[in-house]
């Protein structure tokens, strides 16, 4: 006898009804015709559903939930495949249009769900957040910025969020040069080797994602023998001739050991060398965007200003989760959706991590890569309702996973390329904010919460519009809504 409705919890749906002995056989047929979710579709995450008919007679049919558009197929007439159209006139399959399946076990909770958790890659736990005795940064602050190696203005968006004005731009990748004038108006320079020092104006803080590539665990990590690692000593040039009060650097976490440390050393004796004090801390941006992206952030404060060392900010787990920034029934989902094709080639490429090369809805996505969609065996995408293939992310959810605003033009395939090689905005927010913060009051006793106002200012502009409520009622480290911290 079939469960009653009123206790299953589950929406109906149409399965079919089989003898235990059948139960691998009719498998097999709904697999070949794709009647059911497959691993790689919402509804088959968790493998092939066979449900019990009966809690208390193990002998009792079997019941295998089908997609919706086979359901609906099913419900108007026999199916054209002779062999289960044989079965279903036998009686010994029969369809059921409205099945009630038992309550899901052990399933994760509704997508997008914010809780916080830690992660050791990030800053300070939630309680350290607060310091008795000090009071919440007010902000407010007003500062000049120059931004190497600018690509699309990822560290520009974080620090004008902290009050800062972008007085240099450099950025020799033309497309990615056009891009950041379209947005915000301003063409930056292109080939840095190429500007005297004497030509970059004066400024409070130097900001660079000098190129990772030299350093990323995906090559051979080359490091200054390779001549875009080389670049850094351009950042070193400007230090020396402008000594800025600080400066923040951006790159892959690779950086650390390339070399055997060896690089890192020798950035940071360099670093040193122009007359800063040099830190630094592994970030993830899963904290504040759905996407699960480690990076080191490195701290230089001037030493002549005879400052405490600088102590990165805490920074909040907001719990983010791919549902978060997914067009949902994307309009153009034809567009992004695998061909068979590349689905097969991306299966047989050997770096394919199985369910975790794809995108669900409950969890963070892996990092977005400057050759996303170019190297399929490294792409990232987003499972699909059956019978379709998975499709890629959008332009418009990359930016989201970034932290870029809704304003920013997402479009053309060379965006990919673009974001990946970006800094995640949000991020940078919190740190500029922390930087200026020591830097301007930590002669006073210092703040609680640096930059983080900012930063959550700009999670929210990055935020479909249903959204940003949700987001700024999260209690922070001591229990009190973001949303008190946002409007402060």
């Amino acid at each position: 006898m079939m469960e009653s409705p009123e206790h299953s919890g589950r929406a109906a749906c149409g399965a079919l009804i089989v003898p235990p002995s059948q139960v691998q056989h009719i498998l097999a047929i709904c697999d070949r015709l794709r009647l059911i979710a497959l691993p790689y579709q919402h509804g088959g995450r968790g493998g092939r559903e066979v449900c019990f008919t009966s809690s208390s007679d193990s002998k009792a049919a079997r019941a295998i939930p089908l997609h919706a558009i086979a359901a609906s197929a099913l419900a108007l007439g026999p199916p054209e495949d002779p062999e289960l159209a044989a079965l279903l006139a036998s009686g010994e399959v029969r369809f059921e249009a409205q099945y009630h399946p038992p309550p899901a076990r052990g399933r994760r909770s509704e997508a997008g769900q914010i809780a916080q958790s830690g992660d050791d890659s990030n800053c300070s736990s939630c309680p350290e957040a607060y310091i008795p005795g000090r009071v919440r940064c007010p902000g407010n602050f007003d500062f000049r910025f120059i931004e190497l190696f600018a690509g699309i203005g990822g560290f520009r968006l974080g620090l004008e969020a902290v009050g800062g004005h972008c007085v240099f731009a450099s950025e020799m990748d033309k497309g990615a040069a056009s891009l950041y004038e379209e947005h915000f108006g301003e063409k930056p320079f292109g080939d840095i080797t190429a500007v005297a020092s004497h030509d970059i104006p004066e400024h409070d803080l130097l900001t660079a994602g000098f190129p990772c590539q030299p350093f990323s665990t995906l090559g051979e990590q080359p490091g200054f023998t390779d001549t875009k690692g080389t670049l850094f000593r351009e950042i070193v040039r400007v230090l020396k001739a402008l000594q800025p009060r600080a400066c923040l650097l951006e790159n892959v976490v690779g950086l650390l050991t390339c070399d055997g440390g060896a690089v890192y050393e020798a950035i940071v004796t360099e670093l040193e060398g122009c007359g800063y004090t040099i830190s630094h801390r592994v970030i993830n941006s899963r904290t504040l965007t759905p996407q699960n992206r480690k990076r080191v952030y490195i701290v230089g404060i001037r030493q002549d200003l005879l400052l405490p060392p600088f102590s990165f900010p805490y920074i909040p787990d907001l719990g983010r989760r791919c549902g978060d920034i997914l067009e949902g029934a994307c309009a153009n989902a034809a567009n992004y959706t695998l061909s068979e094709a590349q689905w097969e080639k991306m299966r047989a490429a050997p770096t394919f991590r199985g369910w975790r090369s794809l995108a669900w809805a409950d969890r963070p996505a892996a990092a977005i890569v400057s050759h996303y969609r170019r190297d399929l065996g490294n792409t990232q995408v987003v499972p699909r309702d059956p019978p379709h293939n998975p499709r890629f992310f959008t332009q418009r959810e990359c930016a989201r996973l970034q932290g870029f605003p809704e304003s920013f033009p997402a479009e053309g395939f060379d965006f990919y390329h673009f974001i990946g090689n970006a800094v995640t905005a949000p991020v940078v927010a919190v740190l500029a904010g922390a930087i200026l913060c020591h830097l301007e009051h930590e002669q006073q006793g210092g703040c609680n919460c640096p930059g983080l106002a900012e930063g959550l200012q700009t999670v929210c502009k990055a935020s479909p519009a249903h959204l940003s409520d949700r987001l700024i009622n999260f209690p922070d480290g001591s229990q009190e809504s973001l949303g008190c911290i946002v409007s402060s």
